[in-house]
């Protein structure tokens, strides 16, 4: 699925979620809000953001690149020349794409805590795709939610491919659910399209229909 076109996709996903009664844009103050330059508003303690972000900026692009060591892969870069980020809920667990700002400080924030714990020793996942929270300057967060982060694996395990989606289960376990963003979305939206999610309007965000699965399961399939 990686050679789909990640805009068109985006915008199938945007015709999904016009169905959708989305929550308002705002979410609460938090470190992960506030990156240099983000585009929103303080109002009353609250941050403002709008659904849907502006085209993403090269230049901020760039300083991503630079200031991680990590390449934005190419089809997240075409996506985001049309679309930089969300705050709208559209994708699996409720999770919003980050701009490329956010996703800066979120990878800041990781290299400054792994740097406080010269010793960490590397753990392979079970299944041999990935590292757990080992090697976080190797991930590039590119979506979040309340409780945990998205993110793209430039480090693989033996069994695993760079540019891996890991896709949170818990605070701190993380499991391979797609081998790109493009192909993410092409796992998502054919989980829309056959009805094995359904969009929840007390969570503001799709779920499985089958409470006995999760996002992470139906993803794998």
């Amino acid at each position: 699925m990686d050679d789909a076109d990640p805009v068109e996709l985006w915008s199938r996903l945007r015709v999904w979620a016009s169905r959708w009664e989305l929550p308002p844009p705002v979410l609460s103050a938090g470190w992960l809000c506030l990156p240099p330059g983000y585009r929103a508003a303080a109002v009353d303690g609250w941050i403002v953001r709008p659904l849907f972000e502006p085209p993403g900026d090269d230049d901020a692009a760039r300083v991503l690149e630079e200031r991680t060591g990590l390449r934005v892969p190419a089809d997240l870069r075409a996506l985001y020349a049309v679309h930089g980020g969300s705050y709208a809920p559209l994708l699996p667990n409720g999770m919003s794409l980050l701009p490329y700002e956010a996703m800066l400080t979120a990878w800041q924030y990781w290299a400054t805590l792994t740097s406080q714990h010269p010793g960490w020793t590397p753990e392979l996942a079970g299944d041999g795709t990935h590292y757990q929270w080992s090697v976080p300057w190797s991930w590039l967060p590119v979506a979040e939610n309340d409780d945990g982060i998205m993110v793209l694996d430039s480090a693989p395990g033996p069994r695993g491919t760079a540019g891996q989606v890991l896709f949170p289960t818990d605070r701190v376990e993380r499991v391979v659910v797609a081998s790109s963003v493009t192909d993410l979305l092409c796992r998502w939206l054919a989980a829309l399209d056959s009805g094995e999610v359904r969009f929840d309007p007390a969570l503001g965000h799709a779920v499985p229909v089958d409470p006995a699965r999760s996002c992470a399961d139906v993803l794998r399939r």
